[in-house]
């Protein structure tokens, strides 16, 4: 009877704990991540229904590109890591649903990734990129660059770094071939004393790049009005004359340092022209020009001062008027009392006066007559 009894409790007491044994856990999806190619891998599962991949980074965004069921991969573009990020994927089969996560820190002590990155196109074929080193980073630290295009296909590798005290702070590129219009950057960096943390970048080449000034800035004046003219400037981009903006900075000369000179905005248009009231007499004058796209008014630097005063003023026979013969009040003179081709050496009687040359003419056809 008492083992009878004994026997009984013992299955009460065993019954709970048979029921507390965990169940197996389902399978691992082996969540894999491949940063040069930026794609995330998984096994697959067979008879799979759905299939989903994600990443959030710190700042709780969510990135999720489109995958099919077939698939047991997929690719991030134009995504950032420095910050690290946590990537997600959800499996459901005809049997089960598998979820996974795969966090992706940014290893290495904290500030020593290089910071103050920037890039920027000059001169239509060569790129600058600049960074400083973390403010953490040992002295042995050594930083690379790495520069991929959209599509992830072609890495760059810098081939001219500038160095700082033998550390690499910059790199310059004379060949932009490999580039697309938009393209990642990646500053990794090693150290024999500690790991160093990696800083990557998204950048358009549209925003980055500084346009030369216009060039063969000319000026022609007629005596109330001057014509500017220049050329657009050649670009990195393909670009229309739609998609720049001008700005001419049309000042006298000699001045008061400080005087407020406000730009002139001109669009791009096919013959790049901008005419302006001006009438003589007039002071001497300068105009530059500079340039941007339209879309991000990136100002380049200003173009050489084009000069222009009363001698470019151009006569109405197409003459440029002569310096010589300019009254007080900047009226031109011609020899015999004349103003601005008037007569002036009468007081009640006034007559058309002719520039020396003209004078001359009319001789030889006076004489051919006779």
């Amino acid at each position: 009877m008492f083992v009878l009894v004994t026997s009984l409790v013992l299955c009460e007491l065993l019954q709970p704990a048979f029921l507390l044994v965990p169940e197996k856990p389902a399978s691992s999806l082996n969540v894999r991540f491949d940063a040069r190619t930026m794609n995330l891998t998984w096994d697959c599962q067979e008879n799979t229904t759905f299939n989903r991949c994600f990443l959030t980074d710190k700042k709780n965004r969510v990135v999720e590109p489109r995958v099919t069921k077939k698939e047991c991969s997929c690719t991030f573009h134009e995504v950032c890591l420095h910050g690290g990020v946590t990537f997600e994927v959800h499996v459901n089969t005809s049997q089960r649903a598998f979820q996974q996560k795969l966090l992706y820190p940014n290893s290495g002590r904290e500030g020593t990734a290089a910071q103050n990155f920037s890039c920027f196109i000059y001169n239509v074929d060569f790129m600058n990129c600049t960074w400083a080193r973390g403010p953490t980073a040992p002295r042995d630290v050594q930083y690379f660059l790495y520069i991929q295009n959209s599509k992830r296909r072609r890495e760059i590798q810098c081939p001219y770094y500038i160095e700082d005290s033998g550390t690499h702070v910059g790199c310059h590129l004379g060949n932009l071939s490999g580039l697309t219009s938009r393209n990642y950057f990646l500053v990794n960096g090693t150290s024999q004393e500690i790991g160093i943390q990696f800083f990557d970048s998204l950048l358009d080449t549209k925003k980055i790049e500084r346009f030369n000034p216009p060039g063969n800035v000319t000026v022609r004046c007629n005596t109330t009005h001057c014509l500017v003219r220049w050329k657009q400037p050649r670009t990195y981009q393909k670009l229309s004359y739609l998609d720049f903006q001008y700005q001419l900075d049309v000042h006298r000369k000699n001045t008061q340092p400080g005087t407020e000179n406000l730009p002139i905005n001109v669009s791009g248009d096919l013959e790049n022209r901008y005419n302006f009231p001006s009438s003589e007499p007039r002071a001497k004058h300068a105009v530059k020009i500079r340039a941007a796209d339209v879309r991000i008014l990136n100002w380049s630097s200003w173009s050489e001062a084009a000069e222009f005063d009363h001698l470019g003023g151009i006569h109405p026979r197409g003459r440029r008027l002569p310096r010589r013969g300019v009254d007080r009040e900047g009226n031109y003179l011609r020899p015999g009392g004349c103003r601005n081709g008037v007569d002036i050496s009468a007081s009640e009687t006034l007559g058309n006066c002719f520039l020396v040359d003209d004078a001359v003419s009319l001789y030889i056809i006076f004489y051919v007559f006779i």
